[in-house]
């Protein structure tokens, strides 16, 4: 679905852009890219850890020499601090109910999406492996990443305290 809105919403700004469908643990594409991007909290959906490995490795592979990669995920270190469900009014009308629970020694986040439309109520379960600031850039040394760099939300605050995010900003070795 997200794909496919991506081409639609490319061809109509007159844009053309290569859009690939593969799993990030094995694609291939030595030295081709200067930068990859993980955002939004599109890193750490594997249920072993092993294969968050193969996925900083595919991109360190994947990237030019000198490249970067920026990886953008909630944290452990937040998720301690707010850590409840959510309910939020959508444009539309409907209410969506969120519900995290830490699992697995707060290793693991495991999350239920209740979507209320009148009588109609969709439910979307999902879990997402929690990594502390400390414990992802242990993982990008380990996959031949350096000199990373950890700030707190996109505005380049530093990552301490009370942060929004984990940005973590390294380079390939």
């Amino acid at each position: 679905f997200l794909l496919h809105e991506a081409r639609m919403r490319a061809a109509a700004a007159g844009v053309e852009i290569e859009f690939v469908e593969h799993d990030m643990r094995s694609f291939v594409r030595p030295c081709s890219f200067d930068v990859v991007l993980s955002l939004g909290n599109s890193f750490g959906y594997f249920d072993d850890s092993d294969d968050d490995r193969r996925v900083l490795s595919a991109i360190h592979d994947n990237l030019a020499p000198s490249g970067w990669v920026i990886i953008d995920m909630t944290c452990k270190e937040r998720e301690a601090r707010t850590a409840r469900d959510h309910v939020s009014d959508l444009p539309d009308g409907a209410v969506c109910v969120r519900r995290n629970r830490p699992v697995d020694d707060w290793t693991r986040q495991e999350h239920e999406w209740l979507l209320i439309r009148g009588c109609v109520v969709q439910r979307f379960e999902f879990a997402l492996r929690l990594y502390s600031g400390s414990e992802l850039k242990q993982l990008l040394l380990e996959t031949g990443f350096v000199d990373p760099v950890l700030y707190g939300d996109f505005d380049g605050r530093p990552f301490a305290g009370h942060v929004n995010r984990l940005v973590a900003v390294a380079r390939k070795g």
